[in-house]
């Protein structure tokens, strides 16, 4: 099967190829279960593993400590940004007393 467009979700200043404004009409390019996905391997890097092994598998609950991120192999500057995007996805650090 050979794919109808090539596009980057990580970089979104690549240009893509063999597209055309056709390609994609009345289709969505992204929906909901992509970006649950997404989040499920943010949560954990082994997901796709984890869901063969065990079908009802589900994702720990949100919002996740730092420290947990770090665990899964999540840098600090990504944490950061998903902190930007999603408030509820990282748990807000206690102050010390």
């Amino acid at each position: 099967m050979e794919l109808e467009c090539a596009f980057s979700i990580w970089d979104v200043g690549r240009e893509t190829y063999r597209c055309s404004p056709e390609t994609f009409k009345d289709r969505r390019l992204i929906d909901a279960d992509f970006v649950l996905v997404g989040h499920a391997a943010i949560l954990h890097h082994d997901f796709p593993a984890r869901l063969r092994q065990d079908g009802g598998f589900a994702p720990v609950s949100l919002p996740v400590a730092r420290h947990y991120l770090y665990r899964e192999g999540v840098s600090d500057k990504f944490v950061a940004y998903i902190k930007s995007l999603w408030p509820n996805f990282v748990a807000e650090e206690s102050a010390p007393c």
